[in-house]
């Protein structure tokens, strides 16, 4: 590809493109513009493998040498969060691909997508964007051509993907997979022989440091629910409290809540009205989990009359359970009398805790233990 401008015309531009992109990368950029505000800035660098091909003409050139197509790349990403769309983050990119006997540089820009997942404070991302690519040679590659086209400019389309792996509340990995998809050729003359080296591409691997702003409009690092997982974090931001959490905020696909009672005040509200945890609101509000209600009492009476007064209560629970709309299939019963007694010690505190009804909540597709 014939160019009309020379190597000093082109780091003037690429100055001027990287004050530009600092500029942005730094987080200066005013919020008013274009909607956006700075979400996150990351440096990353990798493994590079260029995809080119070869084309000899009139037997091409003998002394040209092999383009090396391993090399490194070094990335740099400002991230905006824009006020028009939920779906979509845009974002402002840098890339420099330095192989054996050439560099690649591309700034470029385009839109990410991130997916929460319910179970995990991984955020995985997919993204597209456009750029441009300007390459040059860094040597020549034999002192006999008569002619060699140094450089080349194209268009750049980049599909990238990865995950974002939370370090810290402003720190987190950023592994990212890269295809840069652009269109250079690079001319080798010699005598009447032409070799022409065709770069279309390069896919990348890169690991890096991602920073995020704290944002004025959005209070990320306060835990609204209390649930120990702060919102820049937090999948499920309204869960209930104290109801167990995985690392993403979101109730665990499995946990255990005991409710004990008074010797001769046992209700229906000790059970499902709990001040400390409402199982039946949970329910209502988390339809993908079901309950196993188990029974259990203190040791005084015999043991058919313990096992017979616990699957008794088991009962009246879950039925409590489905006048609250809980539908049957989704509500378990079991007595367990005496057995499976939290302390052994005798006394009015271990009587107590040994009196109680545990409910086993679970995802419905995972059945009950």
């Amino acid at each position: 590809m014939n160019l009309t401008f020379n190597i000093s015309d082109m780091d003037v531009l690429l100055k001027k493109i990287l004050s530009y992109h600092f500029v942005f990368v730094v987080g200066f950029l005013p919020n008013s513009l274009f909607a956006l505000e700075t979400d996150k800035i990351s440096l990353k660098a990798g493994y590079s493998r260029a995809i080119e091909d070869l084309s000899d003409i009139n037997g091409g050139s003998s002394d040209a040498l092999d383009p090396g197509n391993d090399g490194f790349i070094i990335n740099t990403t400002a991230m905006f969060n824009s006020q028009y769309s939920d779906y979509f983050d845009t974002y402002l990119d840098f890339a420099w691909l330095q192989y054996t006997d050439r560099k690649v540089i591309i700034p470029g820009l385009g839109i990410v997508h991130s997916a929460e997942l319910e179970d995990s404070a991984i955020q995985p991302f997919i993204g597209a964007g456009v750029g441009y690519a300007f390459m040059y040679l860094d040597d020549s590659p034999s002192a006999k051509l008569d002619s060699i086209d140094r450089n080349g400019q194209s268009v750049v389309f980049t599909l990238q993907a990865g995950a974002d792996i939370p370090l810290s509340e402003s720190l987190s990995l950023d592994l990212t997979a890269r295809y840069d998809m652009y269109n250079i050729d690079s001319s080798f003359l010699q005598d009447s022989g032409l070799t022409i080296v065709k770069d279309r591409g390069a896919l990348s691997v890169l690991a890096g440091l991602s920073y995020h702003f704290d944002s004025p409009s959005r209070s990320n690092y306060v835990d609204e629910d209390f649930d120990g997982v702060t919102r820049n974090l937090d999948r499920c931001p309204d869960t209930l409290i104290n109801v167990p959490v995985n690392e993403a905020g979101c109730p665990q696909y499995r946990f255990n809540i005991n409710l004990s009672f008074n010797f001769a005040k046992f209700g229906i509200d000790d059970i499902v009205e709990h001040p400390d945890f409402n199982a039946a609101e949970f329910l209502k509000k988390n339809t993908q989990y079901s309950v196993r209600i188990i029974g259990y009492t203190d040791s005084k009476g015999s043991a058919s009359f313990n096992e017979k007064l616990a699957k008794k209560r088991a009962i009246e629970a879950k039925q409590y359970f489905l006048d609250k709309g809980v539908s049957a299939e989704r509500v378990a019963i079991l007595g367990r009398g005496e057995r499976e007694a939290l302390r052994n010690s005798k006394g009015e505190d271990s009587d107590l805790a040994n009196r109680r009804i545990k409910l086993e909540f679970y995802r419905t597709e995972l059945g009950a233990e």
